[in-house]
């Protein structure tokens, strides 16, 4: 959570920069902004992971857990990537972590969509039978019930049901006085 709200700010950043916003006002601007996006994200996530479990006793720590790791996500996007972001400045620039690409080198084509659905779309032959390859396994998928016959014979843990029988003597009850 706390590396996609991140990343959102971080964006923002950038974009107020490229933007020509001087180092203060780019902080500001996305926190503003984004920071907007990221707060009701973490509520929305902390309310989600918190809501369910509240009702049952077992499960309160981990939504109590979970809801704690989302409010902390939250709170250090808003005011550690802010701080860092004013300290680092345009220098946030230096590492691109996606190498850049010339236009005609993009992977999008010339009607806005990637090219790989234009391979799809052409009827490229090898990827159906790949995505069919990938159905094989299913198909010898035994979905039963475990039985102690799944346990090598020679486990003492396995109990051989089919040599011995087990007879059951119940006496009979008194007969209900309510009857």
């Amino acid at each position: 959570m706390a590396i996609d709200y991140a990343l959102l700010i971080v964006v923002r950043f950038r974009e107020e920069l490229v933007g020509g916003a001087t180092v203060g006002d780019a902080v500001v601007k996305c926190t503003e902004r984004a920071g907007r996006s990221v707060f009701f994200k973490g509520l929305a996530v902390a309310i989600g992971i918190l809501g369910p479990c509240l009702p049952f006793p077992s499960l309160r720590s981990i939504g109590t857990g979970g809801a704690i790791v989302a409010f902390l996500s939250v709170a250090v996007s808003l005011t550690l990537m802010p701080a860092m972001l004013g300290v680092l400045g345009p220098r946030i620039n230096a590492v691109r972590v996606v190498p850049h690409r010339p236009a005609h080198e993009s992977r999008f084509g010339a009607a806005g969509f990637p090219i790989s659905h234009l391979a799809a779309v052409g009827g490229n032959g090898g990827e159906p039978a790949a995505h069919s390859r990938c159905i094989v396994p299913v198909l010898h998928l035994k979905l039963d019930m475990p039985s102690a016959t799944a346990l090598p014979s020679t486990v003492e843990s396995r109990v051989d049901t089919t040599s011995s029988t087990v007879t059951l003597i119940v006496p009979p009850s008194p007969p209900s006085p309510c009857w």
